[in-house]
Order: C-alpha cells, then sequence, then structure tokens
C-alpha cells in the first residue's frame, strides 16, 4: 500500500511538472561578463514582498518550458521593466513566462544587470550586452531544449521594452568581448520576433 501511494505520488508530480514546465535557472555568463568590474560593496538584492530585484551583479535566465503536448518550439525571452534602477520579476517576468507557457511557448525570463558605473566599464552598453548572450544562448542551445532556432524572440516592458528594442536593432554590433565576429555570429544575435508591451527611455 505504501509502495503504491509512492508511486501515485511520483506519477501526479511527473504530470504537474510536463504541464507546467520545471523552472530553470541558467548563469548568463560563464564567468564575469565583459568588462564587469567586482565590487563587494554592490549586493544584490531582492524584495520577494514585492516581486522587486536590485542591484542584479549576476545575470540569469530562468526558463520556463512550453508543455509537450502544446509546445510549438517557439521561445520567447522576456525583458522585465523597472526604469533600469530595478526589475518587476513577478508581474512582467514569471507571470508573463506561465501566460506564454499557455501558448505553447517556452520563455526565459532575463534577469539583466542594471546600468552603474560601479560595476561595469561601460553602463551604456551594460544591459545591451545581457541581452545579446540571453539571443546568443538561447539559439546556440535551442535543439538540447526543443526550441526552434528560427522562432526564437525577445519582448520587454518599459525599460526592458526599451532593452528588447535596442538588441533586436543592433544585432549587428559586437558588444560582448572578445567573441570572434562574424556574420554568422550577426545572425547569434539576432532575434526572429520582438515586441514591446510599453517602451522606456535610458540615459546613460
Amino acid at each position: 500500500m505504501y509502495i503504491k501511494k509512492n508511486l501515485l505520488f511520483l506519477s501526479c508530480l511527473m504530470v504537474t511538472l510536463n504541464i507546467f514546465g520545471q523552472n530553470r535557472q541558467i548563469n548568463l555568463w560563464d564567468g564575469e561578463a565583459p568588462g564587469a568590474i567586482a565590487n563587494a560593496s554592490y549586493k544584490q538584492q531582492v524584495d520577494s514582498a514585492n516581486s522587486w530585484m536590485s542591484f542584479v551583479t549576476k545575470p540569469l535566465l530562468d526558463m520556463y518550458p512550453a508543455p509537450r503536448e502544446t509546445d510549438n518550439g517557439t521561445a520567447i525571452i522576456v525583458c522585465p521593466g523597472g526604469g533600469y534602477s530595478g526589475l518587476a520579476i513577478a508581474h512582467e517576468g514569471k507571470e508573463v513566462a506561465k501566460w506564454l507557457n499557455s501558448l505553447g511557448i517556452t520563455a526565459f525570463v532575463l534577469k539583466y544587470r542594471l546600468p552603474n558605473d560601479a560595476i561595469m566599464v561601460d553602463k551604456a552598453i551594460g544591459p545591451l550586452q545581457d541581452g545579446q548572450q540571453a539571443i546568443r544562448l538561447v539559439r546556440r542551445n535551442a535543439k538540447a531544449w526543443g526550441i526552434n532556432p528560427g522562432r526564437i524572440g525577445m519582448m520587454g516592458f518599459s525599460a526592458g521594452g526599451h532593452l528588447a528594442a535596442t538588441v533586436s536593432t543592433h544585432f549587428a554590433k559586437k558588444n560582448i568581448g572578445n567573441y570572434r565576429y562574424d556574420q554568422r555570429a550577426a545572425r547569434l544575435f539576432d532575434t526572429d520576433l520582438s515586441g514591446n508591451i510599453h517602451a522606456g527611455k535610458y540615459y546613460a
């Protein structure tokens, strides 16, 4: 009886994971981001009560795979807004990812660095570097993650909308350090789909 109950529990768990997808957190960079400045006093903060993230030091992609039954191979990277002073990681991040999942789309919430002279050599391109790397990372792992490499897009809210638009239109400009740049590399950074819910402005 005990074994049957455990098997039933595991079966229900597998069905739940299959329907809703298992969140996976992926480091955006292997090591430090290009142009990063080490600063021990600059510490990442998360206000769980208000779903607000600030002082981002370790950019991440939170992956929300689409349910297998409805997966259409499309992937969208979501850039939360916050006026480049923080990230609204719930209603402009996780909740949007879950909505995209309901449409059969695999979603990635990009927790990008916020422009600050204290942690980056050139704050004008810090968020753009993370956005370009996010596209590159998803496209390079498309086969392993069950994604169509020709159906990768980016959307954003407020400052995140500005970032999504910048990434979508600056794919021919290399901003990620010593990565070898050629025509193939430009394709790695390019988006196939782009949408801005409401775009803000950025003043470097």
